[in-house]
């Protein structure tokens, strides 16, 4: 194995290491650094690294509840993040929509779906 090959699996190694120590870590940082990085660890563990097997029943119910349960305690810290400008789309949305009311190009009561997963 060439020694490039040797360097990049031993990143990888301590990158995984240090993903799955904060991740499954319940010690609570003081410093708002590491409590970030704790919180982006368990996100980065629970999305891409953790197994979600189907539980006791096998159901994809059992799937699905194992991937959100760990990833609730984290939800609003990496939600702002992963949905940047969400806010801002959504009220130039709205405002739009109040012209095309305003000016009778829709219905006056209009269907508003939002959908973000």
């Amino acid at each position: 194995m060439s020694a490039p090959a040797i360097a990049g699996l031993l990143v990888v190694g301590i990158l995984a290491s240090m993903v799955v120590f904060l991740a499954h870590s319940d010690h609570k940082f003081e410093s708002p650094t590491l409590a970030t990085a704790q919180t982006y660890a368990k996100f980065a563990w629970n999305c891409f690294l953790k197994p979600h097997g189907k539980g006791e029943t096998g159901t994809q119910q059992d799937a699905l509840e194992s991937f959100y349960k760990t990833q609730a305690s984290v939800y609003d810290a990496t939600r702002s993040k992963l949905l940047q400008g969400r806010e801002d789309m959504l009220g130039l949305v709205a405002a739009q929509m109040r012209q095309r009311v305003d000016s009778g190009t829709v219905p006056s009561k209009p269907v508003w779906v939002d959908v973000s997963f």
